[in-house]
């Protein structure tokens, strides 16, 4: 198993409790298929918790990877027959049986774990151990008392089924321009004329002072729309006292 790292993604990101919920529900359906005896459950495990590699046989996708001891394959092929196996009792030939049992029934699980996360269920299961660098891992057990074996999911999977248990997001019509810039404020100014005067003439001025503007008073006058010019132009008329402003195109 390849643990594909989402650099984006801080280390830990993930919380387990994030991921139980979709893990819970492929244990169970898994478990309804495969065991004729208690419940399967899963519950997520500290790192300390994790089992030595020497002591473990492999079953492994690109999505997960599920650790088989001879006691786990024991306690399996228990809760597929539906009577007790005991490790200590078996020969050869009930050995091998009781180990292809565990294979079939942990294969079916990664491969249900691979469908949930998108990847292709039909790949070949591996038997060496996976790159175990940022996995998580899980226990799954009996009725939460009876421990099965153990499942590192590698943190690529874990985005996947954060994100399928997301949904979808409600997609919005998106208005077109004119629609969107409807409701947007602008600032109109009047450009009534220019002159250029001194510093110290400024100074000087006061009231009933003239400024002799650019413009004369018949001409067209240049409306602003924020701060720069436009396609209209207007003039102003008066009716009783109020100053109205009439436009046209710009010339």
């Amino acid at each position: 198993m390849t643990a594909l790292a989402a650099s984006w993604l801080p280390r830990g990101a993930i919380m387990p409790d994030r991921l139980e919920p979709q893990l819970a529900t492929l244990a169970a359906r898994w478990g309804e298929h495969w065991l004729t005896s208690g419940e399967a459950s899963i519950a997520s495990l500290c790192q300390d918790d994790w089992p030595g590699l020497q002591s473990t046989r492999w079953r492994a996708l690109g999505c997960a990877a599920i650790t088989l001891t001879p006691a786990a394959e024991c306690a399996m092929a228990s809760a597929m027959l539906g009577r007790p196996v005991v490790q200590q009792t078996l020969q050869p030939n009930d050995r091998a049986l009781v180990e292809r049992l565990a294979d079939s029934c942990a294969d079916d699980l990664l491969r249900r774990i691979a469908s949930a996360v998108g990847d292709d269920p039909a790949e070949p299961v591996q038997t060496a151990p996976p790159e175990l660098s940022g996995c998580s891992w899980w226990q799954l057990s009996l009725s939460r008392s009876r421990h099965l074996f153990r499942l590192a999911l590698c943190e690529q999977s874990a985005v996947r089924l954060v994100k399928s248990a997301l949904g979808l997001p409600r997609s919005r019509p998106v208005p077109g321009i004119r629609a969107a810039l409807a409701g947007q404020a602008l600032n109109l100014t009047l450009d009534l004329g220019r002159c250029a005067i001194t510093l110290a003439e400024l100074e000087d001025l006061g009231p009933g002072d003239l400024l002799i503007l650019d413009r004369s008073t018949e001409a067209a006058l240049d409306l602003l729309i924020d701060g720069q010019q436009s396609t209209l132009s207007g003039h102003l008329e008066t009716n009783d006292g109020a100053a109205s402003l009439i436009l046209a195109p710009r010339k």
